[in-house]
């Protein structure tokens, strides 16, 4: 096996690890925490350590201040006026005001509210699938999951549907937002989606202002930026780039990867399909098992000390939660793929003030589409499936090529 520094390279490479399991598992057998001295990164492998630094008041999260002030050079000055106004991105006191502006639009009666139409969105999304792999015949599933979150995200906000696939292409670019380590011409990419996406939620924002709908988009012009509201336009066209792009990347992620894993284990097709109440719990065991969110990368606002590595004030540290939940320490058996196994506590969407406002859509939309997928007994793969890359923060499908009848 290579050294540390160059298993955490191969994590970081802009083209994407094939097996970051391997890696992690020769991470956490050479120690808990490792220092990858070139970015100043500490990399924490076990669950526990990551556990307790999500309720650790000393680790916080990079918005643009402590981006600018450490230096950290990942995103260029409009990004970053962007993140402003991100809950994900903000910490305390600021955090607060703009997470309580969003969090009435995610409670659970909301969100179970919104069932019956995500139900019948995957039915019809799915009812094209079959069509498709009619007798036998390779369909490319990742289309059709993609999607999904976005039809449920562009109603949520009262988004046009035409737009859709303009949206899902632009989110997707976005998305390279996420990952530490970029190619020139990855940066570019995701600045000019950026900007296209700042551009069109602006045009959203005057249509809504002139036109209100009642639903997200109108509501927080209403509230933020009317009578009263001091949030320049383009600040909210930022938010909104953020909320798009948090409810659509870990979602898209999650149904691929999910739906991978039914793919390759039949035995656990079956049993979803043999009992449909098993829903809930493949959806925590596939976050656990092929997480959407690898890592969660955090600045040590005071200094650290994890399994007797100091942390010194400044440096990033990356709570892997790909090799977190794996780590044999809390799950038995833990590159084995069982929805049955008991226990089973995702760190995926955060923990504490970071909690993530749109995990109960999410959990609840791969609940619906993993007991629809597991109605097709004969889901299998039909090619090698091709991974998004880069892929150190978000693990994502580009292509998924299956067969369901």
């Amino acid at each position: 096996m290579p050294e540390p520094a160059g298993l955490i390279r191969s994590l970081l490479s802009p083209r994407s690890c094939p097996d970051p399991y391997a890696v992690y598992r020769a991470l956490r057998r050479d120690a808990r925490v490792h220092h990858f001295t070139p970015l100043n990164m500490f990399l924490v492998n076990g669950y526990a350590d990551c556990a307790a630094l999500h309720r650790d008041q000393g680790l916080l999260v990079i918005d643009s201040a402590l981006h600018e002030e450490r230096r950290l050079g990942r995103w260029p000055d409009q990004v970053l006026r962007s993140i402003d106004q991100w809950p994900v991105y903000r910490n305390p006191p600021a955090h607060a005001a703009s997470r309580q502006v969003l969090k009435q639009h995610f409670t659970p009666a909301v969100v179970d509210g919104l069932r019956p139409v995500v139900e019948r969105q995957y039915e019809r999304e799915l009812a094209e699938v079959v069509r498709r792999g009619a007798n036998g015949a390779v369909v490319d599933l990742q289309p059709h999951l993609e999607r999904l979150p976005m039809m449920v995200m562009s109603a949520i906000l009262g988004l046009p549907s035409a737009d859709l696939p303009h949206l899902v292409e632009m989110v997707a670019e976005f998305s390279l937002f996420f990952e530490v380590v970029l190619t020139g011409g990855q940066k570019r990419r995701m600045v000019d989606s950026h900007d296209r996406l700042i551009t069109y939620f602006l045009a959203v924002i005057a249509e809504r202002r002139r036109r209100p709908d009642g639903a997200v988009v109108s509501n927080l012009v209403a509230e933020l930026t009317g009578p009263g509201g001091t949030l320049p336009d383009r600040r909210l066209a930022g938010m909104l780039a953020g909320l798009l792009l948090a409810g659509f990347e870990t979602t898209v992620g999650l149904l691929g990867n999910g739906a991978h894993a039914l793919a390759t284990h039949p035995e656990q097709t079956r049993l979803l399909a043999a009992e449909p109440g098993r829903a809930d719990a493949a959806v925590e065991e596939v976050l656990r098992w092929d997480s959407p969110v690898q890592v969660n990368s955090r600045v040590a606002g005071q200094r650290l000390d994890v399994a007797g590595v100091p942390i010194p004030i400044g440096a990033v540290v990356a709570l892997v939660y790909g090799s977190a939940h794996r780590d044999p320490d809390r799950y038995p058996d833990p590159d084995r793929f069982d929805i049955t196994r008991p226990g089973v506590r995702s760190l995926s969407f955060g923990t504490g003030i970071h909690h993530c406002l749109g995990s109960r859509l999410a959990r609840m939309e791969a609940a619906v589409a993993f007991a629809r997928l597991a109605r097709f007994p004969a889901l299998r793969l039909a090619g090698e499936p091709q991974r998004r890359s880069p892929g150190f923060t978000i693990r994502a499908f580009e292509t998924l090529p299956v067969r369901v009848s």
